[in-house]
């Protein structure tokens, strides 16, 4: 989350534990633009924490 934070473009980022379902974590991002979204995704994450993801749904709105 801090290294999210400190990018250039983040507006808001966290990762908090789901209070009902022991095994959900849920994200929240704010983005000032699309192309800083996209240059964040393309720095990583690394293959071992993608490993760790089964499932995501991801929503993404446009305001």
């Amino acid at each position: 989350m801090r290294l999210a934070r400190e990018t250039d473009g983040c507006d808001d980022f966290v990762v908090a534990a789901d209070p009902l379902d022991e095994h959900r974590v849920n994200v929240f991002e704010l983005w000032h633009s699309r192309r800083a979204l996209h240059d964040f995704r393309n720095a990583g994450p690394d293959d071992g924490l993608t490993s760790l993801i089964v499932r995501a749904r991801v929503r993404e709105y446009e305001v």
